[in-house]
C-alpha cells in the first residue's frame, strides 16, 4: 500500500508535473457532491494558508477537461481532470458502498447537517456527469520536490476530507 515515504506513482508524476516547493494534492469528490459543493467554499482559503508556508495546492478531480470546465470554478487553484480515476486508484484511495451511503453512519450523517448549514447540496447535474463516481472517496498527500510523500490522508467515508485548520495542523507537523 502506498504510504509516507514512498514516491508518488509515476503515472501521477506525469499529471502534475514537477514542482520547486511543497505541494498539496487533493483528490476531490464527484462534481454533484456536496463535499465537493464544499471544498469550493474552503479551498480558496486553504490555498491561502499554504501560500503562506510556500506550499503549492494541485486539485484532481473526477472529471473530462470538458467536464472540469463546467463545474471547476476556482480560478487560481490548479486542476487536474482524471476522468478514469486512475490516479484514484494508484493512491490506493477507496471506495464506499452504497450501503454506507444510504445507512450513513452517525460521523457522516452529522457533516452532512453541517454542509447543509453552509449552503451545500447536492448537485444531480454533477452526480450524473459521466465521469462521476459516487462511490469513490478522496485523499490528500503533501509531497516533496522530488514527488516523494511526506504526508497522506485517506478519507473514511464521503464527507471526510478535512480542509480547515486541522489539516494546516497535520502540514505543519511534518514541514
Amino acid at each position: 500500500m502506498i504510504s509516507v515515504g514512498d514516491k508518488l506513482p509515476s503515472r501521477i508524476i506525469e499529471m502534475i508535473g514537477s514542482g520547486s516547493s511543497l505541494r498539496l494534492v487533493i483528490w476531490l469528490r464527484h462534481f454533484g457532491c456536496r463535499f465537493y459543493n464544499e471544498a469550493s467554499l474552503l479551498l480558496p482559503d486553504l490555498q491561502s494558508r499554504l501560500a503562506m508556508s510556500n506550499i503549492g495546492l494541485i486539485c484532481i478531480v473526477q472529471g473530462t477537461k470538458e467536464e472540469t470546465e463546467l463545474f471547476w470554478n476556482l480560478d487560481g487553484i490548479p486542476v487536474i481532470p482524471d476522468s478514469l480515476k486512475e490516479s484514484y486508484r494508484a493512491m490506493e484511495f477507496e471506495r464506499t458502498t452504497f450501503r454506507k451511503i444510504f445507512f450513513a453512519e452517525k460521523e457522516l450523517k452529522s457533516r452532512r447537517a453541517e454542509v447543509t448549514k453552509m449552503g451545500c447540496a447536492m448537485n444531480s447535474k454533477g452526480t450524473k456527469a459521466k465521469s462521476s463516481d459516487v462511490l469513490q472517496l478522496p485523499g490528500m498527500a503533501l509531497i516533496n520536490t522530488d514527488n516523494e510523500i511526506l504526508w497522506l490522508y485517506r478519507s473514511r467515508h464521503t464527507g471526510d476530507l478535512n480542509l480547515s485548520d486541522k489539516t494546516m495542523e497535520e502540514i505543519n507537523k511534518v514541514i
